[in-house]
């Protein structure tokens, strides 16, 4: 969350009373110029006033940026290494504080290229920010440059929902089609739009550990196509379009044509999770649901479906975000 010298801010580390605190504590940071941490409680009493009662504790390390600093580099992936200082004690774990000398001041951040190799292992085996201890003190790796992309293969009904929607999440979004008539800026707004071959696209293109790659062309010949193209080749995600029965041609068709069957084997197909969608708009919730379960590493279901009680089950419902 990015809290502004006018107070507005852009962002949420979750809503309510808890993000007021934190609001409240950035705005003083931004007069001190000093960075610190915020603890917030919420497991207060349930006829407790202070709105603090979903349940959990959550932390925010609260940094104060300038204008040009750090400088990232022009192109190619990099590591935004931030020290957050030594470990506080967190009583509620049984956790003592870390000790132990560091060469960073809290607060410092680098930014690492892969020549540097210092946490960029850690950082890039998912391409997810994560918090990282060494010698006693707590470090956020945030990979940029690898960002969550989606890259939509076929420019029809489903692509449209499907472009916008993940958009408004915070994919970066491609859509390709070999078809003038539906390969338009117009039609995606959202979107980078390429009217191209399907498979001499996907030949070029450079997908990553961070792409999302969605197969919604018009033909189970045009789904081998981008398949052959991308053959051996890593990304996140890699769904397709169709009935379980064109979806087992294809996937036959190129078993029989010698590619490995592991490399087959990730490919999600029927794609998107069992919403019961219909429309193309529905068809593109469950799409979009089934990366973001992945991506985020949830079970699917109700939250109302755990077993617990109303209270219980909200305070379960991971709705924080950090």
């Amino acid at each position: 969350m990015l809290v502004f010298p006018d107070g507005s801010i852009r962002g949420t580390v979750g809503g309510g009373c808890g993000e007021a605190e934190v609001w409240q504590a950035a705005t003083e940071c931004l007069q001190s110029g000093q960075c610190t941490r915020v603890e917030v409680d919420l497991t207060e009493d349930e006829s407790s006033d202070s709105g603090k009662v979903c349940g959990g504790r959550f932390e925010v390390f609260i940094d104060v940026w300038e204008a040009g600093t750090p400088v990232l580099p022009d192109s190619g992936p990099c590591l935004l290494v931030t020290c957050l200082g030594p470990r506080p004690a967190r009583d509620w774990r049984g956790a003592p504080a870390g000790s132990g000398q560091c060469a960073w001041a809290t607060g410092e951040s680098r930014v690492l290229t892969v020549d540097d190799g210092c946490f960029w292992e850690l950082a890039f085996g998912d391409g997810r920010p994560k918090l990282v201890e060494r010698d006693g003190h707590e470090f956020f790796l945030d990979p940029l440059g690898l960002a969550q992309e989606l890259v939509i293969a076929g420019a029809g009904h489903i692509a449209r929902p499907l472009s916008q929607m993940a958009s408004i999440c915070g994919y970066s979004v491609v859509v390709v089609d070999d078809r003038p008539e539906y390969a338009r800026g117009e039609l995606f707004p959202a979107a980078r739009v390429v009217c191209r071959d399907f498979g001499a696209f996907f030949a070029e293109y450079a997908v990553h550990s961070g792409s999302h790659v969605v197969l919604v062309t018009r033909g189970h010949k045009l789904d081998e196509d981008c398949l052959r193209s991308l053959i051996g080749r890593s990304v996140f995600y890699l769904g397709m379009i169709g009935s379980r029965r064109r979806t087992r041609a294809v996937l036959d068709e190129l078993l029989s044509e010698g590619v490995d069957r592991q490399w087959l084997g990730q490919i999600y197909a029927p794609i998107g999770l069992n919403l019961g969608a219909l429309t193309p708009e529905e068809i593109a919730v469950s799409i979009l649901s089934e990366m973001i379960l992945l991506r985020r590493g949830g079970q699917g279901g109700s939250l109302r479906g755990s077993g617990k009680g109303p209270s219980q089950a909200e305070s379960a419902a991971p709705n924080i975000g950090i």
